[in-house]
């Protein structure tokens, strides 16, 4: 796995006529693709744990009370758009 030298972020095989190389798709950079710069992704890249993207586990199941406020709001938007 490669990372490109001016914004760090990973840089894709991709063909150039006949010749193989490393493109970074942010801003472009390509490097020569040798046979040590083996292509093996795994885990998270460093941009990926600066932006902290979350992951939903499980569902938050609502609350009889938070059902019945949802339901009035949503009466309450309806009873707007009509109006409108």
């Amino acid at each position: 796995m490669e990372f490109c030298p001016k914004c760090k972020n990973l840089m894709i095989p991709k063909k150039q006529g006949k010749k193989k190389v490393l493109v970074c798709r942010v801003c472009g950079y390509t490097k020569k693709y040798t046979k040590k710069a083996e292509i093996k992704v795994s885990g998270k890249t460093e941009s990926q744990k600066i932006l902290g993207i979350p992951v939903v586990l499980e569902e938050k199941k609502k609350t009889d009370e938070e059902k019945v406020l949802l339901e009035d709001l949503y009466k309450e938007s309806l009873e707007y758009f009509e109006t409108s």
